[in-house]
């Protein structure tokens, strides 16, 4: 499916819905912020925001059938960037509606919180409707038009694009309809004075701008993976598309300590995950992970199953650090321990859902890892040139898909 690329920007959608005769648009997820990437090169800026994912409700007794979306990027009142799907778009949604129903069934659904689909979307909101099975919406269904998965908006500019607005085009019978979606759009920087979470030589990878890795996910919007640093081969850095090692002890990040990035309290902690279960990448393979799941969920939970041994903290500012798949055993901090900035939590591991040692670390609005939005953050010791060499701003490590860091202080 050709979809549409955007500039990221921090948008919070607040009741971000629409109606029209009976049919209305909404957000899919319950409190879903939509936060944009900005980025200033020279006089340049680029904005970059991925799209919230919508719900198309039909309380009318005629059948609505979707047809297009049509996304509109605005700068300062003026019209800057278009971009209409609509080819592609009713097989996208049979696709996907039919996941949907597989994986939630077939009744009246109103909000709905499944463990592995919130890693995606958070808490949904069906509002008490039956989902369709196509396109073509009939009275009391509804129909899902995941944007997020793919569907960026990016402008390269004099100035910021500072609203958004997006159409879903729906027909009635012989009359075709436009009901435009309200939402606001709320540039986000971090607040905490934070430093990077380890120290060395180190590779940070699948950051924001590689939209096929974290990107999609709610809590991970804005995560980043950090290995150790390494030559660059075919235009891949270490660690990344190429064979794995045998044995963990041959990654130089794996025990690598893990610093609180900011000062803090400790709300969450997981450290249920055994290592030796993980004790060869090479053998990593996607049924692998779900042997694991469906025999360590019932016993661990199924979020350590996905993240491993991990810990949050809440830097009271209305932000919280997740550090994921840490070394079984290597937690040095409990519940309600208070950290200072660049305290050791723990050691870099190989557990939960991970191909090799590294650590994942992600910003989020709240301690809950399956329904937090992520939030864009930038380090004090990671200046924005760190990222490209002509960047003056930024709110998150972006403009590229991964960055090497010397990072010994």
């Amino acid at each position: 499916m050709s979809l549409l690329s955007i500039a990221y920007s921090v948008l919070t959608v607040s009741a971000m819905s629409a109606q029209l005769d009976g049919v209305s648009v909404q957000c899919l997820t319950k409190d879903k912020k939509v936060i944009p990437l900005y980025s200033q090169c020279g006089q340049f800026w680029t904005t970059n925001v991925k799209l919230p994912d919508v719900l198309v409700i039909n309380r009318n007794s005629d059948v609505v059938t979707v047809n297009e979306v049509e996304i509109t990027g605005l700068a300062e009142g003026r019209e800057v960037a278009m971009n209409r799907i609509a080819a592609d778009l009713p097989a996208f949604i049979r696709q996907v509606n039919e996941q949907f129903k597989k994986k939630l069934g077939k009744g009246v659904l109103n909000e709905v919180y499944e463990p592995r689909m919130a890693t995606q979307f958070g808490s949904m909101v069906f509002a008490n409707t039956t989902l369709s099975e196509s396109e073509a919406v009939g009275c009391g269904e509804s129909a899902v038009i995941v944007l997020s998965n793919g569907v960026y908006f990016s402008f390269t500019g004099l100035a910021k694009v500072d609203d958004i607005r997006v159409k879903v085009v729906v027909a009635q019978g012989a009359e075709t309809r436009s009901i435009q979606c309200p939402i606001v759009f709320t540039p986000y920087q971090s607040k905490g004075d934070y430093v990077f979470p380890l120290k060395g030589d180190l590779c940070a990878v699948n950051l924001p701008m590689n939209i096929a890795q974290h990107r999609a996910a709610l809590s991970q919007e804005f995560a980043i993976d950090v290995i150790a640093a390494g030559p660059i081969e075919d235009g891949k850095p270490p660690g990344i598309g190429r064979p794995s090692l045998a044995r963990l002890s041959d990654y130089p990040i794996f025990h690598r300590e893990v610093m609180a990035v900011g000062s803090g309290v400790v709300v969450e902690t997981g450290d249920r995950f055994p290592e030796s279960l993980m004790g060869d990448p090479s053998a990593y393979s996607r049924e692998r992970f779900e042997e694991l799941t469906a025999e360590l969920a019932p016993k661990i939970g199924f979020l350590s199953c996905v993240v491993g041994n991990y810990v949050v903290i809440d830097h009271e500012n209305g932000e919280f650090s997740c550090y994921a798949h840490l070394s079984e055993g290597s937690i040095r901090v409990k519940l309600g321990d208070r950290v200072g900035k660049g305290d050791v939590i723990g050691a870099v591991g190989n557990t939960g859902h991970s191909t090799e040692p590294h650590l994942h670390f992600q910003l989020m609005d709240s301690k809950d890892f399956l329904k937090a939005n992520g939030l864009p953050i930038m380090f004090s010791n990671v200046p924005p040139s760190a990222i490209n060499q002509n960047c003056k701003a930024a709110n998150s490590l972006s403009a590229t898909d991964y960055v090497n860091l010397r990072l010994n202080k």
